[in-house]
């Protein structure tokens, strides 16, 4: 939602961690290195319209009292358009009473404002214009719990845990030994994650070797494109805790499912979930 008078947002986020198989030479190992020839930049997500379509629309408004206050909130209606919402503020609006100051569609990718419009964007999905889908990368909490002693080579999942809170995404391993990186050599800590619908697959991780992180990277299995990321995992007390812009992964959306994996030269020596019955990141009420 954006706000006149509050300072603009376009916020990106940071977020994930966590664990399959996939985005390894054929050694098993990491690669650091993105590939040479990078694919074309991939078309605004629904989140990022959003925040565009709402910046687009505040902005075209003109310095004045009645303005003073007013929110705009955007609602996706299809991949060309964008509603938003404008909301006077609670001292706005011609009489000084705030409420609704009708909406706007910015279409997308000219980013092409249409005239102001009475009434609200749910208003008009409920016209039957256009299905509502949901935008952006909902918040969540998603934990797996382990079997003790089913690792190997000393290094055995208790748990893995992903969260967003809005503005990061967190995810963390916690092992059963309170191992150090250098105590067990060449281990990634990688996840393997798929939008509800099957369209986005992502296997995103990090991996230690000789006691230091030298990779983090998100691999789409889609395109094959490798994004590598600012190292900056946490490995200490048998804890892995890594973060991910979620602008990389936010195409997974809402419901998406992920298994986490622990590999020691390559090797998977102990996974959080399978395929066959993976976690599931569920939206927070």
């Amino acid at each position: 939602m954006r706000r006149i008078g509050a300072v603009g947002a376009t916020a990106v986020v940071l977020a994930l961690l966590g664990g399959c198989s996939g985005g390894t030479d054929d050694d098993g190992d990491v690669s650091a290195t993105a590939p040479a020839t990078e694919l074309a930049a991939p078309s605004m997500s629904d989140a990022e319209r959003v925040t565009t379509a709402e910046d687009l629309v505040v902005s075209a408004l003109p310095d004045a009292p009645i303005w003073e206050g007013l929110t705009a909130k955007g609602t996706v209606l299809d991949d060309a358009d964008v509603c938003v919402d404008r909301t006077y503020g609670e001292d706005g609006g011609l009489d000084g009473a705030g409420g609704n100051a009708g909406y706007v569609v910015v279409t997308f990718p000219d980013e092409t404002m249409g005239e102001p419009k009475d009434g609200t964007c749910d208003e008009l999905l409920k016209a039957g214009a256009a299905p509502a889908v949901q935008a952006g990368f909902p918040e969540f909490y998603s934990t797996c719990t382990d079997d003790r002693g089913d690792g190997s080579n000393g290094v055995d999942i208790e748990d893995v845990s992903l969260s967003n809170d809005g503005s990061l995404v967190f995810a963390s391993v916690t092992l059963s030994e309170p191992i150090e990186p250098a105590d067990v050599n060449d281990l990634s800590f990688l996840t393997l994650a798929r939008s509800a619908d099957g369209e986005s697959s992502y296997q995103f991780g990090t991996k230690f070797l000789e006691g230091a992180e030298i990779a983090n990277f998100v691999f789409d299995m889609n395109t094959s494109y490798q994004e590598n990321v600012t190292n900056g995992a946490v490995f200490a007390d048998g804890q892995v805790s890594v973060r991910y812009p979620v602008a990389l992964l936010e195409s997974l959306g809402s419901d998406f499912t992920w298994v986490a994996t622990v590999t020691q030269g390559g090797k998977d020596v102990d996974s959080c979930g399978d395929e066959s019955s993976p976690n599931v990141a569920q939206p927070e009420d």
